[in-house]
């Protein structure tokens, strides 16, 4: 007789035990006899339920990575265990193909013509989610991350992490060897976990690129720049991270550049580890209401047209309308009361004001500014009110807002004026304003990522000045 083991999806056949006899061939030959026992076993395929797709980086585990040391993989594994993979380094991109072993691990050798080969390894750990590794030659060895990429549109739709995503790339201030400005991303994520990134670097380089993300939002970054004479390289996590509030895309890029580039700048070259910050970008549903600024939602509190007085003779300094004309709060820009003017308290400006002008110029009017800290002695005058919100808001939201392109120009339609020079908005009209105001816990999170974002560009300006400063002195040194 003849028994054939055949294994469940899952499952690997194992061995017979006939009596005493032990057999691992799946085709089992016996003779029959009186009280014959034969049992199969099986166990459970370490590879079972691993088929997918697999993607990572490679790079020095120290240090900045250098070009030839650091790239891009990714392995599609079947569920036979048989894999294909892609490895890119540098300029070049290669092809490989085997089969996985029941331990988990997998190892692969790639030539390549004119350059030392590449020994690759990996392993799947016991998360079942992340593979670690290397991948090295002869001279050096980096370390091997990556984890499978679990979405799919239909049957598992990343439907959390989908939308768009604007992301900006934080300058090097301080340093006149590597860029100081700002880089910029936007990201589209599909349901299927793909990222589609597009946008600029500081030098003005473009960039577009696609991506995988993993369960957890992490995406592996290797664009190839300058004729793969550059990388741009490194993790960002769609998504954020608790340990990041207010980040929807926290992480860190490593932006090479080699030496003899053709170019304008940087002719050195460089090695710039820039640090990110993004938000999502939500497009209000179609058919979302507007809220309008009715009495009950705000009010609007002036103070009076007064002639200036004398320095010196008064306490007291009443605002011009140029004072909030920037969108910051500027209290230099006043003028003397009246001698001996004593105001109603409700004129005196005080910290948290929101101030809004009430006349102007077209383009100018309906300018908006937050007061920060003031003296006390500084009153409104008739052109500039104080907008008094009913219910709680985020001032830095509620400023963003009204200073926004589309609002100004809404603005100016509702100002009235035969004057080319001065335009007036009548509190009647202004009530007329309708205005997309989200939540306050939204409104919240607008501040902390505009709080954030204004903290690169203060740094930037720094750097910036600290830089023209520089060059100046050089030029005063050579020319003087």
């Amino acid at each position: 007789y003849t028994l054939q083991a055949t294994p469940r999806t899952g499952h690997l056949f194992s061995h017979w035990e006939l009596g005493r006899e032990t057999v691992t061939n799946r085709a089992l030959n016996f003779v029959l006899e009186t009280n014959t026992v034969i049992r199969a076993f099986f166990v459970p395929d370490p590879l079972f339920g691993l088929a997918g797709v697999y993607t990572g980086l490679f790079h020095p585990s120290e240090g900045a990575p250098p070009i030839e040391q650091s790239g891009l993989w990714s392995v599609r594994l079947t569920d036979r265990g048989t894999y294909s993979a892609r490895i890119a380094i540098g300029a070049a991109s290669y092809g490989v193909s085997g089969q996985w072993s029941r331990d988990l691990t997998a190892r692969a050798t790639i030539v390549r013509p004119g350059d030392i080969p590449l020994q690759i390894s990996w392993g799947i750990d016991d998360d079942r989610r992340t593979v670690t590794g290397t991948v090295s030659n002869d001279v050096w060895t980096s370390a091997l991350l990556g984890h499978r990429t679990i979405f799919h549109a239909v049957t598992n739709p990343a439907t959390a992490l989908s939308g768009q995503y604007n992301v900006v790339l934080a300058g090097e201030p301080g340093d006149t060897t590597v860029p100081l400005g700002q880089g910029f991303l936007s990201a589209s994520v599909n349901p299927a976990g793909r990222v589609a990134w597009k946008g600029t670097l500081a030098d003005n380089g473009a960039a577009g690129f696609s991506s995988e993300i993993s369960e957890r939002g992490l995406t592996p970054i290797f664009v190839k720049l300058y004729g793969g004479r550059g990388t741009l390289l490194g993790w960002l996590q769609v998504g954020g991270d608790e340990r990041d509030p207010g980040n929807d895309v926290p992480g860190w890029l490593v932006w090479t550049k080699r030496e003899g580039v053709p170019g304008r700048y940087y002719p050195a070259g460089f090695t710039n580890l820039t640090t990110t910050l993004g938000s999502t970008r939500t497009n209000l549903p179609p058919g979302s209401p507007l809220v309008e600024l009715s009495e009950g939602r705000a009010r609007f509190e002036g103070g009076k047209n007064l002639q200036a007085g004398s320095d010196g003779s008064t306490d007291f300094r009443i605002l011009k309308v140029s004072a909030v004309t920037s969108g910051e709060y500027v209290e230099s820009e006043s003028k003397p009361t009246p001698n001996g003017y004593e105001p109603p308290q409700n004129h005196v400006v005080r910290e948290g004001d929101m101030l809004f002008s009430r006349a102007n110029t077209q383009v100018l009017v309906g300018a908006t500014a937050v007061v920060r800290a003031t003296n006390g002695r500084t009153l409104l005058p008739d052109k500039l009110w104080r907008i008094v919100w009913a219910e709680p808001v985020e001032q830095a939201f509620m400023h963003a807002l009204l200073q926004s392109a589309h609002v100004r120009q809404e603005l100016g339609k509702l100002s009235s004026g035969t004057s080319a020079s001065m335009r007036n908005i009548s509190q009647a009209k202004l009530f007329e304003l309708r205005l997309p105001i989200p939540s306050l816990e939204d409104q919240r999170t607008f501040a902390r990522r505009a709080e954030a974002a204004q903290a690169i560009r203060s740094q930037q300006e720094g750097a910036l000045a600290k830089a023209t400063t520089i060059f100046d002195a050089l030029m005063s040194r050579a020319f003087d």
